[in-house]
C-alpha cells in the first residue's frame, strides 16, 4: 500500500508533463494545418512536425 502513496507525486508530475506536451503538440499541428489551409490534419502532417 505504501508503494502507491509513494509513487503518486511522480505519477502526477508525469501526467502534467504529458498534458503540456500534448497541448503544445496539438497547437503546433493545428497551426500548421491553418497555415497550409487544409481542413484536416493527416498522419503525415503530424510526422512532419
Amino acid at each position: 500500500m505504501w508503494c502507491k502513496a509513494y509513487q503518486w507525486p511522480y505519477l502526477r508530475r508525469e501526467t502534467r508533463f504529458l498534458n503540456i506536451f500534448l497541448d503544445d503538440f496539438m497547437r503546433d499541428a493545428i497551426k500548421y494545418t491553418e497555415d497550409t489551409r487544409q481542413k484536416t490534419i493527416t498522419a503525415m502532417d503530424v510526422v512532419m512536425l
